[in-house]
């Protein structure tokens, strides 16, 4: 061991903050070396990891390791002490006699005590609400709990951060109902979903009551499924697959995500092919659906032959995205039964514009999908047109647009928020009353594109 104790006193003088934490680390277990004087300098190393680690080594090299940690909790520093109570619930887990000498309730309620904290700036506050949340994820003492839910409900969102974080960390399940509410909010989101999956497999029964409710709150049924996506476990294949037929396109399209990355990340998970199989034929069915939609949408009285009907246009292309979208979902399902990334490779071949990427595609897909699927893929994506894909999938599904069905009916009717929105546009150019009922019921929509192209429509139709 000596012959690398010369490399730990020239690697301590390292750059990296992380070469650092891990050279006090090793010094610590390592006789011999001596880097006392490098680990009271690092004390005021801008790094918290560092500063720990270096209120560590020095606890330890001391003779009395629990005074020298004791000493370090009076410090007026607040970076200081923060790494001192740091390593106080590091000694909570791994050395039991600390117990008995150092009461880390105590400590907490001196902490915050307004006599110490308002001595410091804003920022050191911080600081210090960031260090108490961490140290309380590190000791998971129940007693200290009531303080991280303070934490999580701070102004300022790097502290909540860190709460959820360590929230997550006690595996507590008082704080699974106000992990999954900051789901809802774009700067926490992150660490909340990270907080949720380290619960690991017993988070994932609470999770699928909300996917049961997808109209409660949609922004966290989408990240609930971000959180599925990096728990390794078959119940959330299962939990996926059971909702992924959710008629919300948004949350299909992210349910579907979390499954490719569940496939990708853990080979060992098993993925039902009947369900599988039977979700591509649902999905290609919905494909045709929207063909149909797009043919009568071409056949309209609302297009302009010279192209110059905007409204017309809109539709057009959104009709035309929806489509790409579709055919995404069918790859993707796809890629859960076969090689997950020979089949992502085979889709961008299909969508390129290099003929011979596409060629070389079809060849894959020709070779390698069962006899039923190939009859319904291989057509639909060598001849791309779409009055071609048409006329192919009519063979195997039938269209719910009759001759006496307006398309734009079912589309306001529909489920597609971007469709119907796009629609309404649409009738508003034609200033028919007939739209004028559908337009004012759809002016109480829940969701703001639709409700306020409904008010624009309601604007221009005649009443």
């Amino acid at each position: 061991t000596s012959k690398f104790i010369p490399y730990l006193h020239r690697l301590i003088h390292h750059q990296s903050h992380e070469i650092k934490a891990v050279v006090l680390r090793i010094a610590t277990d390592t006789p011999g070396v001596d880097l006392t004087d490098d680990a009271h300098a690092l004390l005021k190393h801008p790094n918290p990891d560092v500063r720990v680690q270096a209120v560590h080594y020095l606890c330890h090299q001391s003779i009395n390791p629990i005074t020298t940690l004791k000493e370090f909790l009076k410090s007026n520093d607040p970076k200081i002490y923060a790494a001192a109570m740091n390593c106080v619930a590091e000694e909570y887990r791994h050395t039991p006699k600390v117990l008995e000498s150092l009461d880390i309730v105590s400590l907490f309620k001196e902490a915050f005590d307004p006599s110490r904290s308002d001595k410091l700036t804003t920022s050191e506050k911080k600081s210090m609400k960031i260090a108490a949340a961490e140290v309380i994820g590190k000791a998971s003492i129940p007693n200290l709990y009531p303080y991280l839910h303070d934490l999580l409900t701070d102004e300022s969102n790097s502290v909540q951060r860190a709460a959820l974080l360590s929230a997550g960390k006690t595996r507590s399940s008082e704080f699974i109902p106000i992990i999954i509410e900051h789901l809802k909010y774009k700067q926490v989101r992150r660490a909340a979903r990270n907080a949720l999956a380290n619960y690991g497999e017993s988070i994932i029964s609470i999770l699928t009551e909300h996917l049961k409710h997808p109209e409660d709150s949609q922004n966290i049924n989408l990240e609930i499924a971000k959180v599925l996506s990096i728990i390794n476990s078959q119940k959330s294949v299962n939990l996926l697959l059971n909702n992924i037929n959710t008629e919300h396109l948004e949350l299909r399209f992210q349910l579907l995500r979390a499954l490719n990355n569940l496939r990708a990340r853990f080979p060992a998970l098993k993925f039902d092919r009947a369900k599988v199989f039977k979700l591509i034929n649902w999905e290609l069915e919905n494909y045709y659906s929207l063909l149909c939609t797009w043919r009568h949408h071409q056949q309209s009285k609302h297009k302009d032959p010279k192209g110059k009907n905007a409204a017309w246009l809109l539709l057009n292309r959104a009709i035309k995205e929806r489509l790409n979208l579709n055919l995404e979902r069918v790859f993707r399902l796809m890629g859960l039964i076969y090689p997950h990334e020979d089949i992502h490779s085979a889709y961008r071949g299909i969508m390129s514009n290099q003929a011979n990427y596409r060629a070389n595609a079809i060849e894959f897909l020709d070779n390698i999908l069962d006899i039923h699927t190939k009859r319904i893929i291989i057509p639909l994506i060598e001849d791309q047109r779409h009055e071609s894909q048409y006329q192919h999938l009519s063979a195997f599904f039938t269209s719910q647009i009759k001759e006496d069905t307006d398309y734009l009916m079912l589309l306001l009717e529909g489920n597609d928020d971007w469709l119907k929105s796009c629609a309404l546009y649409l009738i508003a150019q034609s200033e028919k009353s007939q739209w004028f009922t559908t337009a004012k019921t759809l002016a109480n929509n829940p969701i703001p594109v639709v409700r306020e192209t409904a008010e624009y429509a309601l604007k221009h139709l005649k009443t």
